[in-house]
Parts: C-alpha cells; structure tokens; sequence
C-alpha cells in the first residue's frame, strides 16, 4: 500500500471514531460530573427544580468492577440512556455517574440522593412539573413501566 493510501485510511479511520465519540458525547443529553469541574451536578439539579418541566435523574455507575456488574450497569445506563433520549424533549434530565465523581461532588451527591428518597444504586427518580417526586425506581426497571409514567406527565 502506498503511503498515500495510508495516510487516507488513517484520516477515514481518525474521522469514524470522532464521529462515533461527538455522536455519544452530544445524543446522549446527560451531564455527568468529572474530577476537573467541568459540570455541576448541583447548578443542575438547581435548573431541574426550578424549570416548569418534568424531570427525570438518573443515579448509575460507570467504573471499574468485576464483569457481571459491569454488564449489568452497561445494560441499564443503555436503556437508561434511551429513555433520556426519547424524552429529550418532554423531559429535563440529570445523568449522575456515581463514579467519577470529586468529593465537593459526592456531598451534593448525597444531598440530592436524601431529598429524592435515593438509596441505592441504581437508581431512575422521575419528578412531575412542580418538582414533586412521582416515582422512585431502584435497581433494575421494566422499560414499560417507566414510559408509561413518563408518559402520564407529557403534556
């Protein structure tokens, strides 16, 4: 192969992927908080309540653990994801990745975890348009049950 038919497989190799990460990174509508700050978790969660919209938060992890955890938590933050994107507009939406998460984060994690009756991980809290908590899901959930109460609050 010429090094000329290599530079260009290269470049359409390089373009794949950056399509791919700007894809994931921008279709998911989710904030997650990163050690550098570049995200409040708690300017969004403030947004949440005050915005006359219903909400969903999602309470999930994406780290490192053992394989049948990790398939676990990669099949919920999928259908999680989903619902996210399905509801994008309908919906605001606060994706916490428990995982990454600084410790100034992790206290505004528990208080926001304490005023929505969270308790584990994971963890769907969908609140109506007054901000009111309508239904808490813990550990695993039938896609169904949360469209059909999602649903119930689209106006």
């Amino acid at each position: 192969m010429s090094k000329k038919k290599f530079g260009i497989l290269i470049l359409v190799i390089l373009a794949v992927v950056g399509v791919i990460l700007a894809k994931e990174l921008f279709a998911k509508s989710n904030i997650e908080s990163t050690n550098e700050g570049s995200f409040s978790i708690e300017q969004e969660y403030e947004k949440i309540k005050k915005i006359n919209k219903p909400s969903i938060i999602i309470f999930t992890y994406e780290g490192d653990c053992c394989e049948s955890t990790k398939k676990f938590f990669d099949n919920y933050n999928s259908m999680a994801n989903k619902l996210i994107s399905k509801y994008k507009d309908s919906f605001e939406s606060l994706y916490i990745n428990t995982g990454i998460l600084s410790k100034d984060d992790q206290e505004i994690l528990m208080k926001i975890a304490n005023e929505n009756s969270v308790k584990k991980l994971p963890t769907i809290v969908i609140r109506n348009y007054e901000g009111k908590v309508i239904k808490v899901i813990e550990g695993p959930f039938i896609e169904k049950e949360v469209k059909d109460i999602m649903d119930g609050l689209v106006k």
